[in-house]
């Protein structure tokens, strides 16, 4: 088996079967994976690179569900469509793997110069599809042998991965040795792939629906290495090559919901069966408590399923290695006959073989995953961020109960103080009465009798304003009893938690912002007031749902007149540098930009602490903007990015609706997230408090 090394930057994605492949290649050869050129200064990254004694491969891996059509080295279809990715205008991957190739090349200088001319550029297709085609007459792609549509060759499949690397590479001289790939390695920071495998599904708690085909992030701890996956058509996942530490785990594609548990996952043993939970903003502690409770006794079930593998792994594994082979050759023999080009059951009947094949491939890694491990120890691992995430739960349950305990008090002796104060009053009124019958009963005393129902009548107006107090004061024990609850949320809320929500504002509030600057440099009439002003609206309504605040666009109006301002100057600002000639170009889009992040900004200080911030902290908030738009970098990356969405933006027709905006400003999320940060940093800083 290859040794597999991971380079410091990057993000590892590859599919369970592709590392099986790579797995699979000569123990001589060396493969990094996800290696970025100049030490992370660029934002090329390859897939794979493969180190022989001949060659440097660099492997551009392609996840393509839809048929492809390989027309030429610049002209790829997926689905019908153009594939192309979104740098500098778009890429096709047979141009994305050769421009990578060419990063890579700049930066072998040196003692690595001599590999410089022994770089081999290729696009491979994980998934093996009958229906992919190459030329414009769309002939049936080959599988034993590569398409070579320029100078990048593409690879159909990974069956044959090692022998289409060797047949290009055999005519040149074994000139790489076992010490030129350890410097390599060392110059760009490969660590060994680590071996532990994580399983499992996501699913939401409180109905126990399934995700399907979402987007899971794992991040280590102590390296911040990020390894992602995605849940299938029943919300299962795997990934495997994750080092043996602690890692959390995100779902971006749904950042409203709560992931449980909270606690850090971390495997001692090759092996994890983890559960991903998500739970809405408003599903109280109790319920969450509950739930999760009840899930324990599922988790325990899917471990006794998984270590059932280990009993008879050997003959199992070599039933399984048997099937796979007999699968293997029953689908090369059918894609090798003419009549499968045109034959839609022929196509069908290779498909479900395809998808055979994935399914063994899984069966004979959880086999093997299983085979020499404790049962105890995969059973701990699984279980005990459960179990931490229920005592956490459990000690804030009892902290927000014993507080609720306490105001319950507080209300019960206020009450018990107005009704003695009502008893006092009403004594007190009796005591008039009978001084009033003296009074009636001897005319010699009946000043002293008057005098004496006055000061009776006056100890009664006292009672009765003290009763009234009382009353007050028990209204407020219940209003901060209401308090409490609505916002017992808030309360847990760590620092952390609150950066990350800042930084997503800003994030999104940036995304906004970069396109709306674009949008207001085109002669749209009225673009001002009808695009940007609603996508301002919705993003005060999408940085609500951050916080677990469900708004309506009419609520989220009446809240710019509590956290908004200037924007009447901003719209006024930008006409004026479409309407006067000569005005230095790109003051209006950056114009809109600092407006748009000021509003993020306050806008995620009005859900964090319930009111807006004061003028002071407005004028600091602005002046950290104008700091980071004096740096040409930022400025540049906002551009670009604002340019990128406004396309899609424009292709949908300027639509301006919940659904549309979301779909449009997904597309730059990973995009903008640097700058996101970068705002919460400059605007905030490390302690939180604002520049």
């Amino acid at each position: 088996m290859a040794r597999l090394y991971y380079a410091n930057n990057g993000v590892m994605d590859l599919k369970p079967s592709t590392l099986d492949a790579l797995r699979r290649l000569p123990k001589a050869w060396d493969i990094v994976l996800n290696l970025r050129p100049l030490n992370g200064k660029t934002a090329r990254e390859l897939d794979a690179v493969v180190i022989t004694q001949r060659a440097i491969h660099v492997l551009e891996f392609k996840q393509r569900k839809a048929p492809v059509t390989v027309v030429s080295d610049s002209r790829w279809l997926s689905g019908g469509r153009e594939d192309r990715n979104g740098v500098r205008g778009g890429e096709s991957p047979s141009e994305q793997v050769c421009n990578s190739t060419k990063a890579f090349q700049e930066v072998l200088t040196g003692k690595f110069a001599q590999l410089r001319d022994l770089t081999l550029p290729w696009v491979v297709l994980e998934t093996l599809n009958p229906a992919n085609r190459v030329g414009n007459e769309a002939h049936p792609m080959p599988t034993q042998d590569w398409h070579d549509a320029g100078w990048a060759k593409v690879i159909h499949g990974l069956d044959y991965l090692e022998a289409l690397l060797r047949r290009r590479e055999e005519k040149m001289t074994e000139c790489i040795t076992d010490m030129d790939a350890e410097h390599f390695r060392r110059h760009f920071g490969a660590k060994p792939l680590g071996q532990l495998t994580t399983q499992g599904v996501a699913l939401l708690l409180d109905n126990r629906e399934r995700l399907q085909n979402t987007a899971l992030c794992l991040t280590t701890l102590s390296t911040r290495q990020v390894f992602e996956t995605t849940t299938d058509g029943n919300g299962a996942f795997e990934l495997q090559g994750m080092p043996l530490e602690a890692f959390e785990v995100t779902v971006p594609s749904l950042p409203e919901l709560r992931v449980l548990p909270g606690a850090t996952f971390k495997a001692t043993t090759e092996l994890l069966v983890m559960h991903v939970f998500l739970v809405r903003p408003q599903v109280s502690e109790e319920r969450i408590q509950e739930l999760l409770s009840a899930e324990m006794d599922r988790v325990r079930s899917d471990v006794e399923a998984v270590l059932e593998l280990a009993q008879g792994a050997e003959q199992r594994l070599a039933n399984l290695e048997g099937e796979l082979a007999q699968t293997r050759q029953t689908i090369g023999a059918l894609m090798g006959l003419p009549s499968t080009h045109d034959n839609e059951v022929m196509h069908q009947t290779i498909n479900g073989l395809i998808a055979k094949v994935e399914e063994l491939e899984r069966q004979r890694r959880q086999v093997d995953a299983v085979t020499y491990l404790d049962p105890d120890v995969v059973r701990r691992d699984a279980l005990s961020p459960l179990q931490a995430e229920l005592d956490a739960l459990a000690t804030r349950v009892g902290a927000l109960e014993t507080r609720l305990d306490k105001v319950g008090q507080t209300a019960t002796r206020a009450d018990q103080r107005a009704r003695r104060a009502l008893d006092d009053a009403t004594g007190a009124k009796q005591m008039a009465n009978v001084a009033g019958e003296r009074a009636g009963k001897a005319e010699s005393s009946a000043r002293d009798s008057a005098q004496s129902a006055r000061q009776a009548q006056g100890h009664a107006a006292m009672s009765e304003a003290e009763a009234q107090r009382a009353a007050d004061e028990a209204r407020i024990s219940r209003k901060v009893q209401e308090d409490e609850l609505k916002f017992k949320q808030a309360v847990y809320l760590t620092e952390e938690e609150r950066r990350q929500k800042r930084a997503e504002a800003l994030k999104l509030s940036a995304i906004v912002g970069a396109v709306g600057g674009i949008i207001s440099m085109q002669p749209i009439p009225f673009a001002d007031n009808v695009i940007l002003t609603p996508m301002q609206i919705w993003l005060v309504v999408r940085i609500g749902q951050f916080y677990g605040q469900s708004i309506t666009q009419d609520a989220a109006l009446k809240l710019l007149g509590t956290v908004g301002f200037g924007f009447a100057a901003q719209h006024a600002t930008v006409a004026l540098y479409k309407l006067i000639p000569g005005l230095t170009f790109g003051l209006g889009p950056f114009t809109v930009f600092g407006f748009t992040v000021l509003l993020g900004a306050a806008t995620a200080l009005f859900y964090e602490r319930g009111s807006a911030p004061g003028r002071s902290e407005q004028k600091a908030l602005m002046g950290g903007i104008k700091v980071l738009l004096g740096d040409r970098t930022f400025r540049e990356d906002v551009m670009a990015m604002g340019r990128s969405v406004f396309k899609e933006f424009k292709v949908r027709g300027y639509k301006t609706g919940a659904d549309d905006l979301r779909a449009v400003f997904d597309i730059a999320g990973e995009r903008a997230r640097p700058i996101g940060d970068r705002l919460e940093r400059e605007l905030f800083g490390k302690d939180g408090n604002r520049a």
